[in-house]
């Protein structure tokens, strides 16, 4: 476990007295000063003394021996608390976590990782991320998706009203039903829309093809292709459903 001097190395001395609890061998490579830690971080590391978890300093050859000899690697570095640019330390242990060819669990955000924006300055690349209190928006764009591998997430009982407004919102199932209802038995295509796709330069009839599935996948009822005459059987063969029109020039459009 390779813990911070903020905020998320308090969650990785929480977390490793709860491992130690549990009968897990586990150790703590330390890559801050323990006296600048915030107060709530602080008074973690200080129920964690008693019991014996071993802590050691950081260092790149020994650490590297250590985590590759681990089972699991808990990331609670930076989290939230990643300013750019990283401080050669951050980066050595950044790259020390992505070299041990390990399982990587990291909490709250991969250490590196921006939180807004989801750039990697680097980034640890996690097997998991528990992400606490409200989902960042960094784990969903830019390298976010990418690095956080699978998401977990817990709210710690908080109401979500409680916290700032988000800035982003995700399009989930509940939104996208208004339109996808069912539709009527005695309804017919030119009720769902009518699309027009045109396109398609000389020997080049693939995007507009692509097209005119995608405007059939998402429900449109009418999908008309307009495009080179050389195009129609490339068209119509490979999807019947779309209308095809031959246009060779301007005035047929």
């Amino acid at each position: 476990m390779l813990c911070g001097s903020g905020n998320n190395g308090g969650d990785g001395f929480v977390l490793a007295q709860l491992l130690k609890e549990a009968g897990r061998d586990v150790a703590i490579v330390s890559c801050g000063n323990p006296s600048e830690l915030p107060a709530e971080a602080a008074q973690a590391w200080s129920d964690l003394r008693p019991s014996g978890v071993e802590v050691i300093p950081f260092s790149d050859e020994s650490t590297a021996a250590r985590l590759r000899a681990s089972d699991v690697v808990v990331d609670a570095l930076l989290g939230i608390g990643v300013r750019s640019p990283l401080k050669p330390q951050a980066i050595a242990v950044i790259n020390a976590m992505d070299a041990c060819a390990r399982p990587v669990l990291a909490l709250d955000l991969p250490s590196g990782l921006d939180p807004d924006l989801g750039v990697s300055l680097p980034a640890v690349q996690a097997t998991a991320t528990i992400t606490f209190l409200a989902l960042k928006q960094g784990l969903y764009l830019g390298d976010g998706p990418k690095r956080r591998g699978e998401l977990y997430f817990d709210s710690l009982g908080i109401d979500a009203a409680a916290l700032e407004p988000p800035s982003l919102r995700r399009i989930g199932a509940a939104d996208l039903a208004p339109f996808v209802a069912p539709r009527p038995r005695e309804g017919h295509k030119a009720q769902f829309g009518r699309v027009l796709i045109v396109g398609g330069g000389q020997g080049m009839p693939g995007a507009v093809r692509l097209a005119g599935e995608a405007a059939l996948r998402v429900g449109a009822g009418l999908v008309t292709v307009a495009t080179l005459s050389a195009h129609q059987s490339v068209v119509v063969g490979s999807r019947p459903e779309l209308m095809c029109q031959a246009i060779d020039d301007a005035a047929s459009l």
